[in-house]
């Protein structure tokens, strides 16, 4: 379905599986939405050019070739999630924090060792990702 004029496209949408349930059930994103109980939310949101879902459609499997990958995201489809990173300011260590425009974190530190002789410096940072929007983020498989 088209997404804005909901009319039909003519060609088959591709569903992602976010996780295989156990061995006869699959969560795939995004949910298959037919407009089929006739409700105001489900017509806005139709996907799929059917009269009504069914579990047990059929599923055609892309991309089962080896091949190499090229992941591909939109900026606003993730989301960088900043920690912090607890280090003891007190332990003969130096220790110099700062923070990104995004907020993450960032942490040096530096280390005399008296028996070498030397100074050994460290960076670190502590975050995570969280991905917003899946139809937005995804690979490449080349030769598929």
């Amino acid at each position: 379905m088209h997404h804005i004029t909901k009319q039909s496209t003519g060609q088959l949408k591709t569903f992602r599986v976010i996780s295989v349930d156990n061995p006869t059930t699959m969560t795939i994103s995004p949910a298959i939405i037919s407009g089929g109980g006739g409700t105001d939310a489900e017509l806005q949101y139709k996907n799929v050019d059917l009269a009504s879902t069914s579990a047990t459609a059929a599923i055609t499997f892309l991309n089962t070739t080896a091949a190499n990958v090229n992941c591909f995201w939109q900026r606003d489809a993730l989301e960088l999630l900043p920690g912090r990173f607890a280090v003891p300011s007190d332990a003969g260590t130096a220790v110099m924090r700062a923070t990104t425009d995004q907020g993450v974190e960032l942490v040096m530190q530096k280390f005399y060792d008296i028996d070498s002789m030397t100074i050994k410096y460290r960076l670190d940072t502590l975050f995570g990702v969280c991905c917003k929007q899946p139809e937005m983020a995804g690979i490449l498989l080349f030769d598929q």
